[in-house]
């Protein structure tokens, strides 16, 4: 393997590193912020369109409860 092909290999890992911890995070975010509506578990077992959707849901609730227009953040 040529050097240049290595360095690409290393990047490539470190980029799916990077999003393996990213989703690591956001499940984690999402079992938190819904106060218990939805378990770590339950947040694993959703597609990355419905984690999307929650956390949306999750954030013009707290919004709401903030006395804040979710239109004008969102």
């Amino acid at each position: 393997m040529r050097n240049a092909d290595s360095q690409s290999v290393v990047d490539y890992i470190s980029t799916l590193k990077k999003q393996a911890e990213d989703i690591e995070k956001g499940v984690l975010e999402l079992a938190i912020y819904s106060e218990g509506a939805i378990s770590y578990r339950d947040a694993w077992e959703m597609s990355f369109p419905e984690r999307n959707i929650a956390i949306k849901i999750i954030n013009e609730r707290n919004l709401r409860k903030a006395g804040k227009d979710p239109n004008q953040y969102l």
